[in-house]
Parts: structure tokens; C-alpha cells; sequence
């Protein structure tokens, strides 16, 4: 426990810095009282606890209660002794708690004996303005405004009995937000934010701090054990400042990107602030800015820039007072790249069913936050991770085929990449729409991702959007086209540096019936009708249970198709023969009898396979005619009649669930369904009119 030590350098919302939930702390000139709990001294009238105070400020000793002692015990895990009360003691500070603490963090460790009964509320620390409670088996924290008003804060770490654990109270009124942390290095950290007070309550006189109960109710006295107990106004908060492993969006300008380093400076004496930036751990440059005090503060604004490099930057915040240097803030493994978004129902999630993804991982491959369908659980990880591609909802899951697709990218590349995915199966477009009066309304999915990316800081930097959804839209294509518009148009509002968005038309099976393919045929059609939107097939993947994909030959393809494109278009690659599915442009009838139909591609350069069964995919509607065979020839399809054909409908394309036979380009994308594609009675007409020109041509010549 001595080593449990987590930075909070890196929220990008608000830091404290050198603010930690466990640590043996050291004393500084923001510190309000410091208790070790490791002696007791007599002051003539009650036993006391000592504040260190070697940073030179007044003391605040704390009293043990004269009838009702709290205990010294040997044993503490941070070395020395801990105070241990029985449910009975109480302890108090006396004017120790001063006015004008609207920004205050409370640290302290606790070892729980009993938990309060359901609903009721044991009492860790009591300030006039803050509380930390035992509230059944979890910690609650309360911040009055200055009406008396209560704003709470309810961690989600559940506790265990005879178990050490930190908390740490932040309370951040320049951004109205307080923070409450819970946990241990075993357990892990949970962070839970929440709006906090205007103003914070004070009246004066009431100056004391309470240890293990509450003036206002009886009853609430806590059995527990307490260490290491720390109260402080900041000596520096932190507006803007990166997270350990934050991949920075990068302008595609110059392949950096700024990093903001920015805040006020409330402890005095200080000349300057200085950030130094280290690339794999080796001194690039120091920033420097001078301070300049108004009204009890100093504002900062830093801005060094990193290379979009498969390298981490690291970064030393300190404050100097002459030649003496105070590092305030560490942040580790800090890296330019670019930024994804991924959205969709299930195969969007695209978690394991067989065969893993995570030899795609790497350090230079992150994601922001939880993928969870629980609000509380993305609130509370406002962390940055390795991207994780089996598991569903958890840290940094990403899925597997988008994980592949990062890997590609960065060895495509050589650029970091953040990839975050909020996909949720089994839901119909209507689950994913914005919420247009509260975009960020974390209750709803659009919401999730958005606060996601906010609080990744890369909202407005995406580079991209990948979409795989239409399994649970019943086949209803005016439904789910109404859905992706407004999608589209919600993401340009929220995403404005996006640039494309790749779509996935689904396939049969998972609630899909083989010959309805309208809805597939409209998103087909996606990109004929707006202007950034791809359409990437699902057909030819044979790793296919019916409704998911195993890993090879499924979600690795998936990301291989999907980086091809991204590569293509954002990144410049010349690798771009056979990359796009397969995609109907014109059909028509290649002989009089009509027994053979001719279907162009649109891109010239497919160099298509036909396997032999694909036939039975074709459909020739309202015709007695039917498909015999078929084959290829660069980018054309003839296929074969049993009979000429009096009448049609259109021809229809659907593929199957499950594996082949299908029709495929030279790189094994497999051709894009159609539903009732008009067939012709002539070639198309560029064919007819070169036929016209060369015939001309030859009459002139005669």
C-alpha cells in the first residue's frame, strides 16, 4: 500500500496535481493538514495526532476524543501506525477547515470493520463544506453549495470488509465538477465525476474537520480504520493537460500535433513553469513560461508538438522558484496519430465467437474509455487503453475486424491510432439516433460515444466513421435510409473533421430473409447519394455462423477490405486494383433470344471470379426463366438461361448465409447484393455509340 500511487495529472477536464488517492503524502504550502497517524502527543488537555507541517505553515493537530480515545495501531500499511475507531470515538481538528475552499481535494485511506445498514451513513471525514461516507458498501461524498444545498457523488467501487483502500474528494468549481476516486492497486480505481456547486458552503467559525462522525446526525460514527489523511487547496490545476497513452490528433498539415498544457498556478512564489518533453525517454525541448500573479493566480498556456511516429512522448510539469525545480504533473506515453469512430449493431461489436484478434495489438493501437451499454460505466473511465478486439463491453474494446484495421493502418502508415467503438447489438437505428436537444445525453448511444470522444479530446478531429447495421431494421429500406440520414447528418454537426464514412452492407441470416434485398440495395446505393459514404460487402466471407464471423476468414478480412479502402483515401496508397467490392453498373440481354445477360461492373479494373454454384444466387424477377450457370471475364458477368425471357422484372443478386460459392474480385471482396436491377434489351450506351462512331468511321473511308 505504500506504493499505491495514481497520478491524476492526466483528466482533461480538470487536474490536481500531485494529488494522489494513496501515497505517503509530503507537506507543501497548499496543504491545510497532513496527519501520518504514526504518534500521539499529550497537549496538556487531550491526545493529539500530529499534522506535518514541514513545509512551514501552522499546524493542525489532530484531537483524539478524551472519554471515547481512538486507538494508535501498529501495523499500518504505508508503515507506522493508523487510527482505528470502533464506531464509538470521535476526533476532531480544530481550526484547521478555512473559507474561500471552493476548490479543495480530501485524501485519506480507510480500512472498513462493518458497513452502515442499507441506506444509512457511516462518516469517513467531515469538513463544513464536504463529506466522505461509508453508504452501505460503497463511498458517497457530498459537497454543499452556499445555499446548504447537497450535491452528492456515489462511487461505483464496491467495497470489501478488513480491506485498504484510498478516496480522494476533488472538488473543481472554475469547471463546476467534482471528482470522486475509489480503490486499491489489487481492486483497481474507479473515477466518478458529477456536477458539483457553484460556490461552496461556509459560515464562519466553523473551522473544524471530524474524523469518524457527524455533528449534525448521531448514529453515524464509523467502524473503521483510517491512514495517511491529507487536506489542500491546489497549488495547481490543470485545464488542459494530456493523459498517460493519449493518442493527439495530428493536423494532416505538418503530420504533428499541439499539446495543450494550460492552467492556473494558485501557490505564490513561483517565477516560472516549465514542461520538458522526452521521446523514448530522451530530452527533446523545454518550454517556459513565466508567471505572472494577478488576484491570487497565474495563468499558463503551453503548447509543445509532437511527430505523428510510431514513438511515445512523455512530458515533466514543474514550477521553479529560482534555481529550485518542483515537478507538479508526469504524463507517460503521450502520441500523435489519427483518430476512428465505429458504431453498429453486432457485428460492429464483432467480439470473438472463434479464434482471436489480439495478436493485432500493440502499444501504438488505443482506445478512449469503456465500450458499455451501462452510462455509469463510461462516466467512470475517462482513461485511455491498449485497443482490445475479443471482448465485448469493456476498457478499450474495439472488436475484432477493427483492430485488424488499426493494425494495418500503422503498418500502412507508420502512424499511431485511436480507435472508439460504441457498437451495441441486436438494435435497430432508432437506438442509435441523437437525442437533437442534448447531443451528449449519456443515456442514449449516440450520447455514449459522443461524451467519449469529448472527453478523448477528439471530437472534432475523426477521420473517419465505420457503420455496420440494418440486421434488426426488418428489411424496411425507406427505414433505415431515413436512419443513416439523419445519422450522417447528426455526425457532420458533431464530428466536423470527418471525412468518410464507411458503411457495411449485412447479408442473409441474423434476421435477414435471403430474397428481401431492398434494404441491402439501399445502402448499396449509399454512396450515390452522399458524397463521403463507402459501402464495403459482407458477401464472399465464408467464415460465416449464420449472423457473426469467426476470426480468419471473417473479421480479419473485414479489416483488411476496410484498412484497403482507408489507405486508398486518406492516406494516399497506390494499392488500388480490386479494393472496392464488386458493384453493378448496367445489365442487359447479350443475344435477340435473350438467353444470356451481360452484367457490367463499375469499376473497369475488376478482375472478377465466378465460383460455380453462384447462379442459384441470381434471380431473374417475374420471369419463368431461370439461371443455369454463369461465368467471368474481367469486369463482366454472363450468365445463362434455361429459356429466352418474354418479361422481367429486374434482376435481383442476394447471397447466402454461411460459405460460397460466390462472385468475387481478384482480392476476394465479394460482389454487393441488387434488388431488381432493370436488364436492358441493348449494351449500355457508351458501347453502342463507340459501336456507331467506328462504323461511321469506316463509311467515311469507303
Amino acid at each position: 500500500m505504500k506504493n499505491l500511487l495514481i497520478k491524476l495529472t492526466l483528466i482533461t477536464a480538470f487536474v490536481v496535481a500531485c494529488n494522489t488517492v494513496s501515497a505517503v503524502f509530503s507537506d507543501s504550502l497548499s496543504t491545510y493538514a497532513l496527519w501520518h497517524c504514526d504518534a500521539t502527543n499529550w497537549d496538556g488537555a487531550a491526545k493529539t495526532t500530529p499534522d506535518d507541517n514541514s513545509s512551514g505553515r501552522i499546524a493542525h493537530p489532530l484531537q483524539i476524543n478524551i472519554t471515547n480515545e481512538a486507538v494508535m495501531m501498529p501495523g499500518s500499511p504505508y508503515g507506522g501506525s493508523y487510527l482505528h475507531l470502533d464506531g464509538t470515538v470521535q476526533c476532531t481538528a480544530f481550526d484547521t477547515y478555512e473559507n474561500d475552499k471552493d476548490n479543495v481535494s480530501i485524501d485519506l485511506s480507510f480500512r472498513a470493520h462493518a458497513f452502515p445498514d442499507a441506506g444509512k451513513y457511516d462518516v469517513l471525514i467531515s469538513t463544513p463544506s464536504t463529506r466522505i461516507y461509508l453508504f452501505g458498501n460503497v463511498v458517497r461524498a457530498i459537497a454543499y453549495d452556499d445555499g446548504a444545498n447537497p450535491h452528492f457523488i456515489t462511487s461505483s467501487k464496491t467495497l470489501s470488509l478488513e480491506t485498504w483502500y484510498s478516496v480522494s474528494l476533488n472538488t473543481r468549481n472554475s469547471n463546476n465538477q467534482f471528482e470522486l476516486i475509489v480503490g486499491n492497486e489489487t481492486d483497481g480505481y474507479t473515477t466518478t465525476l458529477a456536477p458539483s456547486a457553484d460556490n461552496l458552503f461556509f459560515v464562519d467559525g466553523m473551522t473544524y474537520v471530524l474524523l469518524g462522525w457527524d455533528e449534525w446526525v448521531s448514529g453515524r460514527e464509523a467502524n473503521a480504520d483510517l491512514d495517511e489523511i491529507r487536506i489542500e487547496t491546489p497549488g495547481i490545476i490543470f485545464t488542459d493537460i494530456p493523459k498517460d497513452m493519449q493518442v493527439c490528433p495530428r493536423l494532416l498539415s505538418t503530420n504533428y500535433a499541439n499539446v495543450k498544457i494550460a492552467g492556473e498556478v494558485y501557490a505564490s512564489g513561483y517565477d516560472y513553469i516549465i514542461a520538458k518533453v522526452y521521446r523514448e525517454s530522451v530530452l527533446q525541448s523545454v518550454l517556459t513560461q513565466a508567471l505572472v500573479y494577478s488576484a491570487g493566480k497565474a495563468n499558463f498556456n503551453l503548447s509543445p508538438s509532437i511527430k505523428a511516429e510510431l514513438a511515445n512522448y512523455d512530458f515533466i510539469i514543474a514550477l521553479l522558484n529560482g534555481s529550485t525545480e518542483e515537478v507538479v504533473a508526469t504524463v507517460n506515453n503521450v502520441v500523435a496519430g489519427d483518430v476512428f469512430l465505429v458504431n453498429g449493431q453486432s457485428n460492429a461489436v464483432a467480439q470473438k465467437q472463434v479464434g482471436s484478434a489480439n495478436g493485432n495489438q500493440g502499444q501504438f493501437l488505443r482506445s478512449f474509455g469503456t465500450h458499455h451499454e451501462i452510462p455509469s460505466a463510461v462516466t467512470s473511465d475517462l482513461n485511455w487503453h491498449l485497443a482490445e478486439g475479443d471482448l465485448g463491453f469493456d476498457q478499450g474494446t474495439v472488436g475484432q475486424w477493427a483492430l485488424r484495421m488499426g493494425r494495418l493502418l500503422i503498418e500502412g502508415t507508420g502512424i499511431p491510432i485511436a480507435i472508439i467503438n460504441n457498437a451495441n447489438g441486436g438494435k435497430a437505428n432508432t437506438f442509435f439516433q441523437r437525442n437533437d436537444s442534448n447531443p451528449e445525453d449519456i443515456d442514449t448511444n449516440y450520447g455514449r460515444l459522443f461524451y467519449r470522444a469529448k472527453k478523448a479530446g477528439v471530437e472534432n478531429n475523426v477521420r473517419a466513421i465505420l457503420w455496420h447495421q440494418g440486421e434488426s431494421d426488418g428489411g424496411y429500406a425507406g427505414y433505415h435510409e431515413d436512419g443513416i440520414t439523419n445519422l450522417y447528418n447528426a455526425w457532420l454537426e458533431d464530428y466536423p473533421g470527418f471525412e468518410k464514412l464507411y458503411t457495411h452492407q449485412i447479408r442473409t441470416g441474423c434476421g435477414v430473409d435471403q430474397w428481401n434485398v431492398d434494404l441491402r440495395n439501399s445502402q448499396r446505393l449509399l454512396p450515390d447519394k452522399f458524397q463521403k459514404i463507402e459501402v464495403m460487402s459482407t458477401t464472399g466471407l465464408n467464415a460465416h455462423d449464420g449472423c457473426h464471423f469467426r476470426y480468419d476468414g471473417g473479421y480479419e478480412l473485414i479489416g483488411r477490405y476496410d484498412a484497403a479502402l482507408l489507405l486508398r483515401d486518406l492516406y494516399g496508397s497506390s494499392d488500388i486494383t480490386n479494393i472496392e467490392p464488386p458493384n453493378v453498373d448496367y445489365i442487359y440481354f447479350n443475344d435477340f433470344a435473350k438467353t444470356n445477360i451481360t452484367i457490367v461492373m463499375r469499376n473497369k479494373t475488376d478482375d472478377l471470379v465466378w465460383q460455380s454454384g453462384a447462379e442459384n444466387y441470381f434471380k431473374l424477377e417475374n420471369s419463368s426463366a431461370n439461371i443455369t450457370g454463369g461465368k467471368a471475364s474481367g469486369n463482366t458477368i454472363v450468365l445463362q438461361l434455361n429459356g429466352n425471357v418474354t418479361g422481367n422484372n429486374g434482376l435481383t443478386y442476394s447471397g447466402h448465409s454461411g460459405s460460397g460459392p460466390w462472385v468475387l474480385n481478384g482480392k476476394g471482396v465479394g460482389l454487393l447484393t441488387f434488388y431488381r436491377e432493370p436488364v436492358a434489351n441493348t449494351p449500355e450506351p457508351s458501347l453502342l455509340l463507340g459501336g456507331l462512331f467506328l462504323g461511321l468511321a469506316f463509311l467515311r473511308r469507303k
